[in-house]
């Protein structure tokens, strides 16, 4: 028999390694995010339904079997539904997974080991014919303490998950989240769940079972939806623009500290200025260099006062922009 988790730790029994007989699915949260996400798609690879106008509400949504009160079926535990995630599709060659973001409507903890509970981002490719996945990659762990839930004014909080090195990626892979699981006899301790679109909006919502077995959301609880996740990408050097010399656009190091140098060729002259962002489109550092020529240059950033994260970096030459992304991990 398998069961699900709850975060009130109420536990029901269901067929195991079928699709869930759910008598009854309902929403439990509703939070309207307009178009919040859509802008920030030149930045992030995003899910189908966050740029879908039609798309402007977040849920959670918990079952019943048998009358009985279920979990929340987008709950992470280390019980038995491991992994939740979803699926993305990139039609650019030479793409690299650099960190994901979960956006979390609830975390709690179980027990008081829990509260040390960490949990991590897996990437799996995923064979489109029979649904099977092949783990590519696992990001550096995140405390339960660091999962943000807050809800603002521009919507949910972002979490990320940062690589230690980029993980290449074909075009149909699969992002999910997991507790780590220290022993194999661990119990509940910790739980989160991630913020989903509402049903009808999307088809990629994604799940791994403890036992391995993966599973389209849709497939296992009749539920069409896309979770609110997100993948900060590289496609082999990055994307420039006109004045810009090709692969002369660069930040040293990557993941960076407290400071970091950014390379760049001019092919023309042009005002110059540069701009620094967070995941959540905030600009935490605008930088004016002023008229330069033609030429190398480098200029030096000050990174100590920003916190770990992904982040994005600009240079615009008379109005022509190019981007990049660099990880802060102190």
């Amino acid at each position: 028999m398998k069961k699900i988790f709850t975060i009130a730790a109420i536990a029901v029994s269901v067929s195991a390694f079928a699709q869930r007989n759910v008598s009854n699915i309902t929403s439990t949260t509703s939070r309207t995010i307009g178009n919040t996400f859509a802008a920030k798609a030149d930045t992030l690879l995003l899910p189908g339904a966050a740029s879908d106008t039609a798309c402007s509400s977040l849920a959670t949504y918990t079952f019943n079997q048998g009358g009985q009160p279920g979990g929340f079926i987008t709950g992470v535990n280390v019980f038995a539904d491991a992994e939740k995630g979803q699926v993305f599709s990139t039609n650019l060659p030479g793409a690299s997974v650099t960190g994901a973001i979960g956006f979390f409507a609830i975390k709690a903890v179980m027990t008081p080991a829990g509260a040390a509970d960490n949990y991590v981002a897996k990437v799996y490719s995923l064979n489109s014919t029979d649904t099977t996945v092949t783990l590519l990659g696992t990001s550096l762990p995140v405390a339960l303490s660091a999962i943000d839930t807050t809800f603002g004014p521009s919507g949910p909080a972002a979490t990320p998950f940062l690589f230690a090195s980029p993980v290449s990626v074909p075009s149909t892979f699969v992002v999910t989240f997991e507790v780590v699981k220290l022993n194999a006899n661990d119990s509940i301790t910790s739980g989160v769940v991630l913020y989903s679109f509402e049903d009808g909006c999307g088809d990629g919502a994604f799940e791994i079972w403890n036992d391995g077995t993966p599973s389209y959301i849709s497939a296992a609880w009749g539920l069409n939806t896309d979770l609110l996740t997100a993948v900060s990408i590289q496609y082999g050097t990055v994307g420039l623009d006109n004045n810009v010399a090709e692969n002369s656009f660069s930040m040293f190091p990557n993941p960076a500290s407290n400071n970091a140098t950014i390379n760049y060729n001019l092919t023309e002259g042009g005002k110059v200025t540069m701009q620094v962002t967070n995941m959540a489109g905030q600009v935490v550092m605008n930088l004016n260099e002023g008229v330069k020529g033609a030429g190398n240059y480098t200029r030096n950033l000050d990174l100590s006062s920003l916190s770990n994260g992904i982040y994005v970096y600009s240079i615009n030459v008379d109005g022509k922009i190019s981007k990049g992304k660099f990880v802060v991990a102190k």
